[in-house]
């Protein structure tokens, strides 16, 4: 492997490491997620490009003794401060970063590009955290191959009705009719309404841009967001440890 590595990256995480020095979590659309120091870091010229949901071209030293990276310099492209100054967006990104974070291999290009501009949404799309959430999740679930039919029950084969309410399979991991479901059908985030439904299937064929600026009720926003977070953590096996519900409900979101 080449010594001096020069790439695009988003900054996932980055905690104190030693006395004076950061390590920090990196998502390379080439090299994938990555531990990287950034030594004197805490007080040093990188000091604010080594911050969680900076993204830019970072200059990067590979010990091949040590097997380890090192942050030489970064030329910022957005350091993420409109995401970290902002509660809600904070608690709704970090859960973003989080599902990144549990991709276990695949096309990281892909995935770089997913958040990069989901990410950046947080800036230009004021007061849209929930749908900028849902519309990364639902993709998120596409890139890991996932992603069901919304037309038809991937179990019986039936085809949906217009007006009707879509369960889940949890041992298949799969959205299906109520007939093949095998958990409880009054479970609140497993179930999908005819109306939620029928966003996610105009939304997915929008851009990631045009999809969010599609308006839903509070009702309805967070409905979705709460399925959308039901359904990755059935698929991921376990709960996000960064989503603190606690926190969402007392200020409101």
């Amino acid at each position: 492997m080449e010594r001096n590595i020069t790439t695009e990256a988003i900054v996932l995480t980055s905690r104190r490491w030693g006395e004076l020095h950061r390590l920090v979590t990196l998502l390379s659309p080439t090299l994938g997620i990555i531990s990287a120091v950034n030594y004197g870091g805490r007080k040093g010229k990188l000091a604010s490009a080594v911050k969680p949901f900076t993204n830019g071209k970072y200059y990067l030293y590979y010990n091949n003794i040590r097997k380890e990276y090192s942050i030489r310099d970064a030329q910022i492209s957005s350091y993420g401060d409109f995401i970290s100054c902002d509660i809600l967006n904070l608690y709704v990104a970090l859960p973003m970063v989080e599902l990144a974070m549990r991709v276990e291999g695949g096309d990281w290009a892909k995935l770089y590009a997913l958040l990069k501009e989901h990410l950046n949404l947080f800036e230009t799309q004021k007061d849209s955290a929930k749908r900028i959430f849902i519309q990364y999740g639902w993709r998120m679930i596409e890139l890991m191959g996932l992603q069901c039919d919304l037309s038809q029950c991937p179990i019986c084969l039936k085809n949906y009705q217009d007006d009707e309410t879509l369960y889940f399979n949890y041992n298949m991991h799969t959205v299906c009719c109520l007939s093949c479901s095998d958990g409880q059908p009054k479970i609140y985030e497993g179930m999908l309404p005819p109306g939620a439904r029928r966003y996610l299937s105009f939304t997915e064929k929008l851009s990631i841009q045009e999809a969010v600026k599609i308006e839903l009720s509070a009702t309805a926003s967070e409905r979705l967001f709460r399925y959308v977070v039901s359904y990755l953590t059935t698929i991921l096996g376990s709960p996000l440890k960064s989503l603190n519900k606690s926190v969402l409900e007392t200020k409101g979101f």
